[in-house]
């Protein structure tokens, strides 16, 4: 596997995708001009769609089914970060060394990041849930410190472990793992996404699915203006065809999710659904009055409308898939760099036609942090928020935040 990653092309160290012309110069292989093209077609088409099944049976099982297959997509990623660097050791002949431990380090730097953010989301998220039991609500409110504790625990053995003449090694194995972490917990904030509702992971993930799809069927017809260097094979038509294919997508699947409050109602309690919740108005029609500007292009085109209906969800699916098709793609040419910096032609090779696990999910990394800051910042009301955060607090913080809060407006005239 690790050979078959390793790009061992004798002509000028030419990176994966690119060719090198009789004068010299790079120039792209576009999809269109690739003789093997329709092979990989079916190949990419075959496992697309099967990926698309699993997912959509992941979605019916339900909330925890999705956050356990966000884990197990960060730990598969995780992992081909650190195969990079054995390979990397490996061409360096520094794979017998003694440092074994590090991979120790790895697992347990995962782990404990792995519990910060997921322990954070689930105590603000289930708040009355842990403070039902004595250990659970300690758990819950010195989670921040058991964090720590552990984190000096890494930190004390790291340095206790140090070994002369090994000091460079070392510390470079350590800022690796470090910095896969920091590339590797933005899709943390997936977890969030799927308990404010699963319509709030399943839109933006499906519109860096929709994205990626389109751009690729463009680019396989149409393309042969190439988009950025870093990754040859994008073209200029495959990434406006997408931007407009997902625009229609995003706009018309936002009003088909809202449809069922299996999508659309918050995860509250740790047992049980909650698909009998109260509809927002997020997902109720609504008539919108349309821009001057507009309705004056539209009456020379005999079309006379001033207002149109429809669901708030609709216009932020607009937001969401202008990101998705212009910032998201940012992702895959971060992934591109990195794996020409390392000279690899993809992560891994899990998923035939697609590569490994990153080479899938590097766009929706920055999705899930834009979801998030979007709903907390856009739609989330920031009163909710602060009761959240409050409703995570145990029972005696909260009676005493209720006597100041009252003693402040008696002050001020208010109650």
């Amino acid at each position: 596997m690790s050979t078959q990653r390793r790009n061992n092309s004798k002509t000028k160290n030419t990176p994966p995708g690119e060719t090198t012309s009789v004068n010299g110069a790079k120039g792209a292989v576009m999809l269109k001009d690739n003789p093997d093209r329709w092979k990989k077609w079916w190949t990419r088409t075959y496992y697309t769609l099967f990926m698309i099944f699993g997912f959509a049976l992941i979605i019916y099982v339900g909330h925890f089914a999705l956050v356990v297959l966000v884990l197990v997509l960060q730990i598969f990623g995780f992992r081909e970060f650190m195969n990079i660097r054995q390979e990397q050791l490996k061409l360096e002949k520094l794979n017998n060394e003694p440092l074994v431990y590090y991979k120790l380090v790895d697992v347990y730097l995962f782990a404990l990041v792995s519990y910060f953010m997921y322990g954070y989301y689930f105590i603000t998220r289930f708040s009355k849930f842990f403070m039902k039991n004595e250990i659970l609500a300690f758990i819950a409110e010195h989670h921040t410190l058991i964090c720590f504790f552990f984190f000096c625990c890494g930190v004390v053995t790291f340095v206790l472990y140090l070994k002369k003449g090994y000091y460079k090694l070392q510390f470079k194995q350590i800022v690796w793992t470090v910095m896969c972490l920091v590339a590797m917990s933005p899709s943390s904030f997936h977890i969030p996404n799927i308990f404010n509702g699963i319509i709030w992971f399943l839109l933006p993930c499906s519109l860096i699915i929709c994205n990626d799809i389109f751009a690729f069927i463009w680019g396989f017809f149409f393309g042969k203006t190439p988009l950025i260097k870093l990754s040859p094979k994008k073209t200029w038509e495959g990434f406006l065809g997408a931007f407009i294919s997902t625009l229609v997508f995003g706009y018309f699947f936002s009003m088909y999710l809202s449809s069922f409050s299996y999508f659309t109602c918050p995860k509250l309690e740790v047992f049980g659904s909650n698909t009998n919740c109260e509809v927002d108005p997020l997902f109720l029609p609504s008539i919108y009055t349309i821009p001057q500007p507009i309705t004056f292009i539209l009456s020379k085109l005999y079309i006379n409308v001033s207002t149109i209906e429809m669901l708030p969800i609709q216009l932020h699916s607009i937001i969401f898939s202008t990101f998705a098709s212009f910032i998201g793609p940012f992702g895959g040419f971060i992934a591109s760099g990195f794996k020409r910096a390392f000279n690899i032609k993809d992560f891994g090779d899990v998923i035939p036609g697609h590569g490994g696990i990153i080479d899938r999910m590097d766009c929706q990394v920055i999705m899930a942090l834009f979801t998030y800051i979007y709903y907390n910042n856009i739609i989330s009301m920031s009163s909710t928020r602060i009761l959240n955060q409050i409703a995570s607090l145990p029972p005696y913080r909260q009676v005493e935040i209720y006597y100041s809060l009252e003693n402040h407006l008696v002050e001020n005239g208010f109650i």
